[in-house]
């Protein structure tokens, strides 16, 4: 794994130096600022399996860095670890907007780092296995292979939409959250309530593009920083946003629908698509969950999906 790990504190360079050295990990580059590490990447002759950046270093902060990174083609998917002192959500939730993908406090420890790492790993595994997003550069250009259709139950990663996190670094942001900010969160999911009916209407293609306008229709009316969604499979995307800001309101399921219809929706054959949606209970973390539980994340998914059945049963019964 080739990793390349930026920070302006020489002792932490060190320090990372040995953590990586004890974990096995030997190909790795060291930068002192986001400058020198974007002239280290553009002069790589292989692209870094994962980078890791402070956030406080002059010239370029490491969230600026990110978003410069992401903009590389070869990078727009490879993951960034912010290694950071700062701990404040405001800092977590501009890196993870940028396009970070996991964040770790320090001062850090050595099975921490490596519990990320592996994290890292598995993300590039399952990106090298999966097909190309139909909207990402490569498959723009020619269309030369058919798109493959994902699973009914695969969670997606759509990427170019604001405030859209893959499911699993949705997870990893609100594993990162410290105890103070992780209970001034609230959650909620919504759910394609068709998506059955939808999905086995849809070729490849119709299908992501669905997922697509229904995403960036509920990113377009989420507010307030610290306001993310993410897909978890079978139609159902889990949102994140923060207690008191209205960023999640009672009638959201309304104004995406809303969106999602001035859209205007078609299949390949430009036959419309009838999009339906349900909106599961808002819910905020418990005084009994601990810093870097996502049980909340499962817990709004079983929610929205009780209410799915809920609604079939009650539709035969009155049938």
């Amino acid at each position: 794994m080739k990793i390349l790990a930026v920070d302006d504190d020489q002792i932490i360079l060190e320090i990372l130096n040995e953590a990586l050295t004890s974990l096995k990990y030997s190909d790795v580059k060291f930068a002192t600022s986001g400058t020198k590490a974007l002239e280290i990447i553009e002069a790589a002759k292989e692209p870094f399996d994962c980078v890791m950046l402070d956030i406080q270093m002059p010239e370029m902060d490491g969230i600026e860095a990110v978003g410069r990174i992401r903009e590389i083609p070869a990078y727009y998917k490879t993951p960034i670890l912010m290694i950071t002192s700062m701990s404040h959500r405001t800092f977590i939730d501009r890196a993870f907007a940028a396009g970070a993908t996991d964040y770790v406090t320090k001062p850090f420890n050595i099975q921490e780092l490596a519990v990320r790492i592996n994290l890292a790993k598995r993300l590039n595994s399952e990106n090298a296995t999966v097909s190309e997003p139909a909207n990402s550069p490569d498959a723009l250009v020619g269309h030369l292979t058919e798109p493959v259709k994902p699973h009914i139950s695969d969670s997606v990663d759509l990427v170019k939409i604001d405030r859209f996190l893959s499911f699993q670094i949705f997870s990893n942001y609100v594993a990162q959250l410290q105890r103070g900010t992780y209970f001034f969160s609230c959650m909620l999911a919504l759910k394609i309530a068709n998506i059955e009916k939808l999905y086995f209407q849809c070729n490849a293609a119709d299908f992501t593009f669905l997922l697509e306008d229904v995403a960036e229709a509920i990113s377009d009316n989420l507010h307030g920083s610290g306001s993310f969604v993410t897909y978890s499979g079978n139609g159902v995307f889990p949102c994140i946003g923060r207690r008191g800001y209205n960023c999640l309101s009672e009638d959201l399921k309304v104004c995406v629908e809303g969106t999602v219809f001035q859209n205007y929706l078609v299949f390949n054959g430009g036959i419309p698509m009838n999009v339906e949606l349900i909106q599961g209970p808002l819910r905020s973390p418990s005084i009994f969950n601990k810093h870097g539980d996502t049980e909340i994340i499962r817990s709004v998914i079983t929610d929205v999906e009780k209410m799915k059945l809920n609604e079939h049963q009650h539709l035969k019964t009155y049938q």
